[in-house]
């Protein structure tokens, strides 16, 4: 069957040829189109066709092989002759420009505009402080205090008692009249002193009631002291005026001519023609 068909369009495409060649050139190049794609699908017909061909061929009748073969026949004589025409044909035709291709337009770059930049705050250079230089103090030498020989400290010489600095004050050279010591009770009477602020003290009075001399050397307990041994000398004096005051009168000058001197815990009182030495001698015993 499908050999059958073949056949058919092959008698199909010999009755087209003859119309071909009054036709114009327009319709040639529609023809030859159509004869150029016959050939190729003979060509391209697969084996396996043939093989299938043979196959009914052989069992057709032997009346129908002859047929084709002269339709073959016919149909490579038509196939030649149209060939021949379409060639003629082409050579006959102006050979067509192919359009040349115009490169694509690209549109025109523009030209990039730069944007002016803000105007950005100039940085100042920093302004680096002046590194000064150090100034070192200058390292003056250390002056050390001129070492002063150490003044040599009075020796404290170990206090002495009243009756001690009597021994001193009071020589051997004076020719002074017989005395005795004043006991406790009369010395309370004429004096009136504490003795609780004294360390320790010491009178001497005369013998004999015909001499107003008297040497009294007190020791204090406190310096602070010394106003009220004072005032009980005072007292003492008073007393020895009246009593010679109408008895007297030379004993009397010798009592209005009395000393005292202070120094230290010390205090003295003298009723003595030697008074002036007796007090030089105490302020040179006493520290």
């Amino acid at each position: 069957m499908k050999l059958t068909k073949k056949i058919i369009g092959f008698m199909l495409i010999a009755s087209l040829g003859g119309a071909v060649v009054g036709c114009s050139s327009s319709n040639n190049t529609q023809e030859q189109d159509i004869v150029a794609s016959v050939p190729e699908q003979e060509e391209s017909a697969p084996e396996d066709e043939k093989t299938e061909d043979e196959v009914t061929d052989e069992k057709s009748q032997p009346e129908g092989e002859e047929k084709t073969e002269e339709v073959k026949v016919e149909e490579d004589t038509k196939t030649d002759s149209n060939k021949e025409e379409v060639k003629q044909e082409e050579e006959k035709k102006p050979e067509t420009t192919k359009p040349v291709e115009k490169p694509a337009e690209q549109p025109a770059q523009k030209p990039e505009t730069t944007k002016p930049e803000a105007n950005k705050p100039v940085a100042k250079p920093e302004q680096k402080p002046e590194v000064k230089p150090e100034v070192k103090p200058e390292v003056k030498p250390e002056v050390k205090p001129e070492q002063k020989p150490e003044t040599e400290k009075p020796v404290e010489t170990p206090s002495m008692s009243a009756s001690e600095l009597y021994s001193k004050v009071v020589t051997s050279d004076m020719e002074l009249p017989s005395l005795l010591e004043m006991d406790s009770s009369f010395f309370a009477d004429t004096y009136g002193i504490d003795t609780s602020i004294l360390k320790s003290y010491k009178v001497q009075m005369p013998m004999m009631m015909v001499h107003a001399s008297e040497i009294a050397v007190f020791e204090l307990k406190d310096a602070g002291d010394a106003s009220k041994v004072i005032t009980g000398i005072n007292k003492r004096i008073e007393g020895l005026k009246a009593q010679w005051g109408s008895y007297l009168p030379d004993q009397l000058e010798l009592v209005n001519n009395y000393k005292t001197a202070t120094k230290g815990n010390y205090v003295i009182f003298v009723v003595s023609e030697y008074a002036d030495t007796i007090i030089s001698n105490f302020n040179t015993n006493v520290i």
